[in-house]
C-alpha cells in the first residue's frame, strides 16, 4: 500500500511538472516572437528618428544611409529572453519582465496567451491530476483504516541491536 501511495505521489508530481513545462514552453515561444518583433520595431523607430534628424539638419533624404537591422543579434537577444522566461529564478524572471516592458511587451498578456494556447494540453493534465489526487485520498484512507485496524506498537516488538529514540 505504501508503494502505491509513493507511486501515486510520483505520478502526481510528474503530471504537475509536465503541465507546468507545457505552459513554460508556450510562454518562451511567445516571448521570443514578441521580443524579436519589438526589437525590430525599435530599430525601425530609431531609423525614423535618425532620418528625421538628418533631414532637419538640411541634408537630402536620398543621401542618408540607414543602418541595416541585424537579424542574428535580435534573434539571439530574443532567444536569451525566452530562456530567461523559462527560469525558476525570481530575479532572472523579474529582469526578463523589466526588459520586455522596456521593449513595450506586456509579460502578463504573454502569460495569458500561453495559457490559452496550451489550454487543451493543460485540461488533459488537470484531469489526470484530479484523478491522481482522488486516488491519493483513496489510498491514504485505506492506509489510515489499516493502521487503525492493526496499529503497530514498536515498543512491544523486540529488535536486536535497536533502540527506540524519542
Amino acid at each position: 500500500m505504501c508503494e502505491n501511495l509513493i507511486a501515486n505521489e510520483w505520478d502526481l508530481m510528474q503530471h504537475r511538472r509536465m503541465r507546468d513545462r507545457v505552459i513554460a514552453n508556450k510562454l518562451a515561444d511567445l516571448v521570443e516572437r514578441a521580443a524579436f518583433e519589438a526589437l525590430k520595431q525599435a530599430h525601425e523607430d530609431k531609423l525614423d528618428a535618425e532620418l528625421q534628424a538628418w533631414v532637419d539638419a538640411g541634408n537630402e533624404e536620398s543621401a542618408w544611409e540607414e543602418t541595416p537591422f541585424n537579424h542574428n543579434d535580435a534573434r539571439m537577444d530574443a532567444t536569451d529572453l525566452a530562456r530567461g522566461a523559462k527560469s525558476t529564478d525570481r530575479e532572472k524572471l523579474a529582469a526578463v519582465e523589466t526588459e520586455l516592458e522596456n521593449l513595450g511587451v506586456d509579460m502578463v498578456a504573454l502569460m495569458a496567451a500561453a495559457h490559452e494556447d496550451a489550454r487543451i494540453a493543460i485540461l488533459r493534465f488537470e484531469g489526470d491530476i484530479r484523478d491522481l489526487e482522488k486516488r491519493r485520498r483513496e489510498i491514504k484512507g485505506d492506509f489510515d483504516a489499516l493502521k487503525k485496524a492493526a496499529p503497530i506498537d514498536l515498543a512491544r516488538d523486540e529488535f536486536e541491536d535497536a533502540e527506540i529514540v524519542e
